[in-house]
């Protein structure tokens, strides 16, 4: 189920996982139905148990107890689906349900996604937009294009590729601290915090637009758990640095300490999660 942190919560049982579906066409309360793990078809067409569960509830309109009907449907259906985070029947579109909640939110940043993926050219407000989702997350460019293709992929399969991005700003915010580029070194650091944030959220299966400051707070303090405090603290005085980028508002000391709890914070969740 995702909630307003973006979090699909999973329940083991067997070789299926169980994902809830909220079906509100005749009831507000969440419907669940299970779906295959992986497994492989004979055939090549590829069904999506979420379209078909559809299809079924319209096709029944006039049956009263449809709940009772769909939870006797869905145990013969089950077994033989192949579920991809984005399946393509026709003109049909299966879109997991992390981007329909960023559509919501950022509809922009999903447009972006879709126009990078098709290599379509970007209009001045698309470029608009990406500068600003780069500048909020404080990655490079060239990651945030990367990340906005992969939208639409599970977050777990992505946590190796962001402990790469983590790694890669946190050597060159050290890199920048030790030639005195004090605002280009805080920004950099800030988008390490962002993106080891994104990393554990991924760890978790859990999907962080990284450049939406809100969604950051959100996850730390509903996901994070005995980890909370650190990453608080850590978003706390990362965002000071972000901030001290663009506006260059801390005296020396300031910066020092602030970079200094920065540092220490990080190198603390480090030993913790244990990468």
């Amino acid at each position: 189920m995702v909630n307003n942190t973006v979090m699909l919560e999973y329940e083991k049982e067997e070789k299926y996982e169980t994902s809830a579906l909220a079906l509100t066409y005749y009831s507000t309360e969440p419907m669940h139905y299970k779906t295959a793990k992986k497994i492989e078809t004979a055939t090549t067409d590829i069904i999506s148990e979420e379209i078909i569960l559809k299809t079924i509830i319209e096709r029944i309109v006039g049956i009263i107890d449809v709940e009772t009907t769909v939870r006797a449907l869905e145990k013969s259906i089950k077994d033989c689906l192949y579920l991809f985070n984005e399946v393509r029947i026709g003109d049909l579109v299966l879109t997991p349900s992390w981007v329909k909640i960023i559509e919501k939110k950022h509809p922009e940043a999903v447009e972006l996604s879709r126009k990078l993926k098709s290599d379509e050219e970007l209009t001045r407000i698309d470029k608009w937009n990406l500068n600003e989702i780069t500048k909020a997350s404080g990655w490079d460019k060239e990651d945030v294009i990367e990340d906005l293709k992969n939208l639409d992929v599970d977050p777990s399969e992505r946590e190796a590729k962001y402990w790469d991005i983590f790694e890669k700003y946190y050597k060159e915010a050290e890199v920048l601290k030790n030639k005195g580029d004090n605002p280009q070194a805080a920004e950099k650091l800030w988008g390490a915090i962002t993106v080891l944030i994104k990393a554990y959220s991924a760890k978790m299966g859990i999907f962080v637009a990284e450049w939406d400051h809100e969604t950051l707070w959100n996850v730390v303090y509903h996901n994070f758990g005995r980890l909370k405090p650190k990453f608080r603290e850590l978003l706390k005085s990362g965002r000071e640095l972000h901030i001290h980028f663009y506006e260059k508002h801390l005296p020396s000391e300031a910066f020092e300490e602030t970079w200094n709890e920065c540092v220490k914070l990080i190198k603390e969740i480090l030993s913790l999660i244990k990468v």
